[in-house]
């Protein structure tokens, strides 16, 4: 087996900031960004958090830059739209015309978590577009967020984080499973994901709808 490694990153001392946290102090950060690039410009979707007593993830940002340093706000998408606790990483991707911004969503008074999607023809419209659950998971048994999400030839896939609920005081315990669509042409056509691994695997606790026919 042949392991390439990454390329070197540069000094972390000439990082540069490109999204500032909303304040200052503890619980107040901008970050678990998904970025994308479409026609030389970069298009980047962050997490606006802030302190647990103040609304924890509160927003996602969408902006665009032309040297991936120098960002210009775009678009906000606010935690109240979809009547979620609190918002973490998004994934921002584009295909056949269609952009996609892909919500972790908290709800409210529990530990679960589902993953939305909103659908628009540009950023700048996607807090007013098309809005569907991809992934609702289980309120009782399943939190799924943190979504990582490519289009491949044979369809869409999903990078998931899942959070087993059955065990009161344990749901920080993950693990990541692999969910599919398949390939979606227009708006509002995608098809909710699923997934290609039967529940009564490894990870049983981890119970995404299953999938009829297609598989990875």
């Amino acid at each position: 087996m042949t392991v390439q490694s990454l390329p070197m990153l540069s000094d972390v001392d000439q990082a540069e900031v490109v999204a500032s946290a909303p304040a200052a102090g503890p619980g107040n950060w901008a970050g678990a960004p998904s970025a994308v690039v479409v026609n030389g410009i970069v298009w980047l979707a962050y997490r606006v958090r802030r302190p647990l007593t103040n609304g924890r993830g509160v927003a996602v940002v969408i902006a665009r830059s032309r040297d991936g340093v120098r960002f210009t706000k775009v678009a906000t998408v606010r935690r109240e739209q979809f009547g979620a606790d609190s918002l973490e990483r998004p994934a921002l991707v584009k295909s056949d015309g269609i952009w996609r911004l892909f919500l972790s969503c908290a709800t409210p008074g529990s530990k679960h978590w589902w993953i939305g999607v909103l659908e628009a023809t540009t950023p700048a419209e996607l807090p007013q577009g098309h809005y569907s659950v991809a992934l609702s998971g289980d309120e009782k048994r399943l939190a799924v967020k943190d979504p990582v999400v490519e289009l491949r030839h044979d369809g869409w896939r999903m990078w998931v984080c899942c959070h087993s609920l059955t065990e009161p005081g344990q749901e920080d315990r993950m693990h990541t499973r692999l969910a599919h669509s398949e390939a979606a042409s227009a708006l509002r056509s995608a098809k909710p994901f699923c997934c290609p691994v039967p529940a009564s695997g490894t990870h049983a606790a981890c119970e995404l709808p299953p999938c009829s026919t297609r598989r990875p």
